[in-house]
C-alpha cells in the first residue's frame, strides 16, 4: 500500500497573508510581512471575520517577538523608528519555525496533533461562517457539503485562524461559543501596516494588561507537547497573546494528494472562562435587568445601528460615575500615547469594528464598520462631551421624526370622527421608512463632524452646526417620504399635520438651535438698511 504524500507549507517562508502594496495586491510570508510592514498599506482580506482573526494573530506574534512594549516610553521609541527590527522577528520565527508548518506530523499550525481523532470528517466549508455548510444559511455562497471547494494551503491557514475565533455553541452541548462570537472587536488602522500593528500593540509587560500580563503568558506555538488539559467549566487565558490566539476548536486538515484541502476533522477544544479578564479589544456593558443583572458583557452589533452611534461611550473613560460603560482597553492605551502621536503630527487613526449578528447558532449578518478617530477628540474632555451630545441630538431628532411619521399616518388613515386602528397606524408609519432614510444619511456626515470637531477650538459651535444639519436632514427625509406615500387632499392634509408636529418637536428639543436662529435673524434684521 502506498503511503500518502507528506506535504509541507511553512508559514514563515511560504506566502499566505494577503496584503496591499503600493503597486497592488500580493501575498507575503510571516518573515517578509514584519520586515516590510512599513511598506505595506494594509491587509487585503475581504472577510471581516478572517481579517480580525488574522490581525489578532499577527499582533500576538509581534508582542512575543519583541517582548513588549514595556511602557509608553518604550512604545514611543519603537514608533519613532518607523519600522520593525527585522533581526528580532527573524530570530523569533526561526526558533519556532516548525510550529508554523501547516502540515507538520506532530504539531501542525493551529491544529490538533496526532492524538486527535474523531469518527467523521467534515467539509472544509465548516471553517467559514460565510460559506454554506451544515446549518449555516445560504447568504452569498452556494457550495454544497458533498462537493466542497478545494482550499489552497494559504487559504486553509487563514481559515484555521477564523474558525478558532468564530465558532458557535450547539450540537447537543458538545460545543461552546468561541472568543469572538460575543461582541464586536475593535482594532485600529494607521497609514501603513507598521502603524496598524503598533497602534494595536498596547503595553505588554509583567504588570499589564490587567490580568493578561506577560508573566504567565504563552501562545500555543510556544507550548511544549502535550497541550494543557481541558478544564471543566472552561480554561482561563494565560495572558494577552494566549487570548488573542485562543484555540476554541480542535481542527485537523486533511490534504489531498495535491496538497489541497477539502475535508477536515472538527471538534470542541477550549472554552474560555471570560470572567477572569476582559478582552481589551471589546467594549463591555452592564446588564440592567434579568438573571445576569450587574454582570458585564461584550457589546454586540445591532442591525441598522452603525458604530458611530456608540462613539460617545467608546471615547469616554469616566468609570468613577459610569462604570458600566468603561472605555475599551485599546482606546485607553491609545489615550496614554496620544501626546506623543500629537507631537509627531500623526494622521488620525481609524477605528475598525468587526463582528456578526446571530440568532442562536445562525448568522444573520457580519460586517465591518470604520470610524475616523482624531487624537484631539480622544484626549479633550470637552470634545468627548461634544461627541456624546452629538449622538444624543441625533437620537432626539430621530424621535421627533418618528412622532411626525405617526401623526402623518394617523391623519392619513382617519375617516371623519373615526380614529384609525393603532396597528394600521404603526404599519403605515413603518412603510415610510423614515428612520432608515434618516440614519443612512448620517454616517458620512458624522465622520465629517468628528474631523471638524478636532480642528475647531469651540466644540459648542461644532455641535450647533451638527444640530442644524440634523434638522435639515429630518425635514428633507420627512417630506421626501410623505410625498411618495400618496396623493389627494387627505394625504396633503396628513403631510401638513405631520410637518407641523416635526417642527414643534424640533423646537421643543433643540432649544439651543432655536436661540441661535433667533440671534441670527436679529443680526440679519439689524444689518438691513432702512431707507430714509
Amino acid at each position: 500500500m502506498t503511503a500518502p504524500p507528506q506535504h509541507t507549507f511553512n508559514l514563515v517562508t511560504e506566502p499566505w497573508i494577503p496584503v496591499t502594496m503600493s503597486d497592488g495586491p500580493t501575498e507575503l510570508n510571516l518573515s517578509d510581512l514584519f520586515t516590510r510592514a512599513h511598506e505595506i498599506q494594509g491587509l487585503n482580506e475581504p472577510s471581516p471575520l478572517t481579517y480580525t482573526a488574522l490581525l489578532r494573530f499577527l499582533l500576538a506574534v509581534a508582542h512575543r517577538a519583541t517582548r513588549g512594549p514595556d511602557d509608553p516610553q518604550d512604545w514611543a521609541e519603537r514608533w519613532r523608528r518607523k519600522r520593525f527590527d527585522a533581526g528580532k522577528f527573524g530570530d523569533y520565527l526561526a526558533r519556532y519555525s516548525p510550529r508554523f508548518d501547516l502540515f507538520d506530523d506532530v504539531r501542525p499550525f493551529a491544529q490538533a496533533g496526532p492524538e486527535f481523532g474523531i469518527k467523521d470528517d467534515s467539509p472544509v466549508t465548516r471553517l467559514f461562517m460565510e460559506r454554506t455548510s451544515g446549518n449555516n444559511p445560504t447568504l452569498f455562497d452556494h457550495a454544497w457539503d458533498e462537493r466542497p471547494p478545494a482550499l489552497s494551503p494559504a487559504e486553509a491557514a487563514r481559515a484555521l485562524l477564523a474558525a478558532n475565533a468564530y465558532g458557535f455553541a450547539g450540537a447537543g452541548g458538545k460545543f461552546y461559543n468561541t472568543t469572538l462570537i460575543a461582541g464586536y472587536c475593535l482594532l485600529l488602522e494607521g497609514d501603513n501596516f507598521f502603524q496598524t500593528l503598533m497602534l494595536n500593540m498596547q503595553e505588554y509587560s509583567d504588570d499589564a494588561p490587567d490580568l493578561l500580563s506577560r508573566t504567565r503568558d504563552v501562545p500555543w506555538w510556544e507550548l511544549d507537547f502535550p497541550d494543557p488539559p481541558v478544564e471543566k467549566g472552561g480554561n482561563g487565558a494565560l495572558g494577552l497573546t494566549d487570548l488573542l490566539t485562543w484555540r476554541g476548536r480542535a481542527i485537523r486538515l486533511v490534504p489531498d494528494d495535491a496538497g489541497l484541502v477539502r475535508r477536515c476533522f472538527y471538534a470542541q477544544r477550549y472554552q474560555l472562562r471570560e470572567s477572569e479578564a476582559r478582552d481589551p479589544f471589546k467594549r463591555y456593558v452592564e446588564a440592567k435587568s434579568g438573571p445576569s443583572k450587574g454582570q458585564h458583557f461584550p457589546r454586540n452589533f445591532t442591525p441598522g445601528r452603525a458604530l458611530w452611534r456608540d462613539s460617545g461611550a467608546l471615547l469616554e473613560h469616566q468609570p468613577e460615575y459610569d462604570p458600566e460603560n468603561e472605555q475599551p482597553g485599546i482606546l485607553r492605551w491609545l489615550a496614554e500615547v496620544s501626546a506623543f502621536l500629537e507631537a509627531e503630527g500623526t494622521s488620525p487613526p481609524t477605528i475598525v469594528a468587526t463582528g456578526l449578528v446571530n440568532n442562536q447558532a445562525r448568522v444573520d449578518l457580519w460586517r465591518m464598520d470604520r470610524l475616523p478617530l482624531p487624537i484631539e477628540v480622544l484626549t479633550d474632555a470637552g470634545k468627548h462631551l461634544a461627541v456624546h451630545d452629538a449622538v444624543e441630538l441625533a437620537e432626539t431628532v430621530r424621535r421627533a421624526l418618528s412622532d411626525a411619521g405617526k401623526e402623518f399616518a394617523t391623519v392619513a388613515l382617519s375617516r371623519g370622527e373615526r380614529k384609525p386602528d393603532p396597528n394600521d397606524v404603526t404599519r403605515e408609519r413603518h412603510a415610510l421608512h423614515l428612520e432608515d432614510r434618516y440614519w443612512s444619511r448620517l454616517d458620512t456626515r458624522f465622520q465629517q463632524f468628528l474631523t471638524g470637531l478636532a480642528a475647531t477650538p469651540d466644540a459648542d459651535d461644532a455641535v450647533l452646526t451638527w444640530a442644524k444639519e440634523l434638522r435639515a436632514i429630518a425635514r428633507s427625509v420627512y417630506f421626501d417620504a410623505t410625498h411618495a406615500a400618496g396623493i389627494g387632499s387627505r394625504w396633503f392634509q396628513a403631510q401638513s399635520s405631520g410637518g407641523r408636529m416635526l417642527e414643534r418637536e424640533l423646537r421643543k428639543h433643540l432649544p439651543g438651535l432655536v436661540a441661535a436662529d433667533e440671534a441670527e435673524q436679529q443680526s440679519h434684521d439689524e444689518s438691513v438698511e432702512v431707507p430714509v
